[in-house]
């Protein structure tokens, strides 16, 4: 029985790997590393996510009625008008061409999403 064995090597540039290395060690430490904090102890990202969310705390229900009612409205002027610039678009035909079920369902969040 022959062992054929097969070897890929790729080229990896000075630059890629301390780009790699610094873009991991970035996410390692903003993920793993344990941070005195409050009498507590968080990730970095935690204390980012806190110190943002105490920061935008009055705006962002307003944000979420605005982010709602702009899909709604672009979604339905996509529906009826067909913009060549969404339609052409994979990313915003993905986001807002939608079936006639799919646009009420759009239509009536923005109604709950005012009430609530």
């Amino acid at each position: 029985m022959e062992v054929v064995k097969k070897t890929n090597k790729v080229n990896v540039s000075l630059l890629d790997l301390v780009k790699f290395i610094l873009l991991s060690s970035f996410g390692a430490i903003m993920f793993l590393l344990p941070v005195s904090y409050q009498e507590a102890f968080s990730t970095p990202l935690g204390i980012v996510i806190d110190f943002l969310s105490s920061q935008l705390k009055v705006f962002l229900p307003y944000l979420l009625i605005i982010v709602v009612s702009l899909g709604a409205v672009i979604s339905t002027i996509t529906y009826f008008f067909k913009p060549k610039k969404i339609v052409e678009n994979e990313f915003l035909k993905g986001l807002f061409v939608t079936t006639p079920l799919y646009l009420g369902s759009r239509i009536l969040s923005v109604f709950i999403t005012i009430v609530v």
